[in-house]
């Protein structure tokens, strides 16, 4: 798949005051540091980058949805997300450590403000259950 994606992701998420808080700035440093780590241009081309991006706002935010109101199942979601994307072959390993890179740079920013400590908890225990836990081979 080298098409960049259709459909727009959120742009922005409310805080619990009504906050708007940008969603693509974050996905954008999230992305850059996994880039640095991870070469997805032989599955995705130039668009690589751009569906790290969207997918990472989806999920940025449903962390903050949660950490929020608790009105949406982060880890539901983004077992769904793994899915979808382990359906297409993409590496589900790629994706936990997206989502712990994710929880470091929430976790290090000022942007989220009193979200950052729950919305960076929260996908680091999704980046966790992402990953079935592999079986050693029955003989």
């Amino acid at each position: 798949m080298t098409d960049r994606p259709g459909a727009s992701a959120p742009k922005e998420a409310r805080s619990a005051d009504g906050r708007r808080i940008a969603l693509e700035p974050l996905a954008r440093a999230i992305c850059r540091r996994y880039g640095r780590e991870f070469d997805d241009s032989v599955r995705y081309g130039d668009a690589a980058h751009d569906w790290c991006v969207h997918d990472t706002q989806y999920v940025l935010a449903w962390a903050i949805q949660q950490a929020r109101d608790e009105t949406l199942d982060l880890v539901a979601q983004t077992r769904w997300l793994a899915s979808l994307l382990g359906a297409r072959g993409f590496p589900l390993e790629r994706l936990a450590r997206n989502l712990e890179i994710a929880s470091e740079v929430t976790a290090s920013g000022p942007s989220l403000g009193a979200l950052a400590e729950p919305v960076s908890q929260s996908l680091a225990a999704v980046s966790r259950l992402v990953i079935p836990p592999r079986r050693p081979p029955t003989s």
